[in-house]
């Protein structure tokens, strides 16, 4: 299997256009993240929860984000880079719908793997995209920073 090469710049879009829907992607994972420490109290109250409890949610997406890292090269070399970061970026999607209209805990739980695992292949595919290029590798740790 070959490595994910970049498409030439002449029969697809600028590579400028490839990073800045990089770093929109990864702003929005911040903003699934950091949403839900602000829903956090809601989500306590919602559905009856103590502070020990609310941690499977947190280990839910912890599991869901370790098997993206153990499994996005394996998906990404059978699938391709773009249609795996548009299955992370639909499993994300569902997961925070699913998360606003979850009505049992054990939904919200077991939804956390979905989220966790959107999380974890757009952050494995978008480094593979910017590394691919030496030219913009430059950019990996701005990227990171947001």
């Amino acid at each position: 299997m070959k490595p994910y090469q970049r498409p030439s710049a002449r029969s697809h879009a600028p590579a400028s256009i490839g990073i800045a829907i990089a770093f929109y992607a990864f702003i929005t994972i911040g903003f699934a993240e950091s949403g839900l420490g602000v829903i956090l109290p809601s989500i306590l109250d919602t559905f009856n929860l103590t502070s020990a409890t609310v941690t499977f949610l947190f280990i839910s997406q912890i599991a869901g984000y370790v098997l993206a890292a153990f499994s996005s090269s394996l998906i990404s070399s059978r699938l391709g880079l773009a249609p795996m970061l548009l299955i992370a970026a639909i499993t994300l999607t569902t997961a925070l719908a699913t998360y606003g209209l979850a009505p049992a805990w054990g939904i919200m739980v077991a939804v956390g793997t979905l989220l966790g695992l959107g999380i974890g292949l757009i952050d494995a595919g978008i480094n593979v995209y910017m590394v691919s290029d030496q030219q913009d590798a430059k950019w990996i740790g701005l990227l990171h920073a947001f």
